[in-house]
């Protein structure tokens, strides 16, 4: 009985990987969906590029950074399994909706 427990354990834990990693490879000059619009981008380019010119301006002896480096893409096997439409999620994201959400929505200076 326990021989035949462990057997379909192993087999549903092949199953879920078999799904979890039946992904593609996402060209990294492939760019999906609508981008913001290029007045937008221009605006929040112009107030990074204030801020960094104000911060640069001033004698500071130290800069702190802002970051996040623990980010999960399509690239990373848990990222992509757990954020499927069958987990109830909303689906995985390639590394450029990551980079657009550093750069314009968290106002990041880096992420990983």
């Amino acid at each position: 009985m326990m021989d035949l427990w462990v057997k379909r354990a192993a087999w549903l834990a092949a199953m879920t990987l078999l799904a979890a990693c039946g992904g593609k490879d996402q060209d990294p000059q492939q760019i999906e969906g609508e981008g913001k619009p290029a007045a937008l981008v221009k605006a929040q380019d112009k107030q990074q590029l204030n801020n960094s010119h104000r911060l640069a301006n001033k004698a500071v002896d130290k800069t702190i950074l802002f970051g996040d480096l623990h980010v999960h893409t399509t690239y990373s096997i848990d990222g992509f399994a757990m954020e499927l439409p069958v987990m109830a999620q909303q689906g995985s994201h390639p590394p450029a909706h990551a980079c657009d959400f550093a750069r314009y929505c968290a106002f990041l200076d880096f992420f990983s």
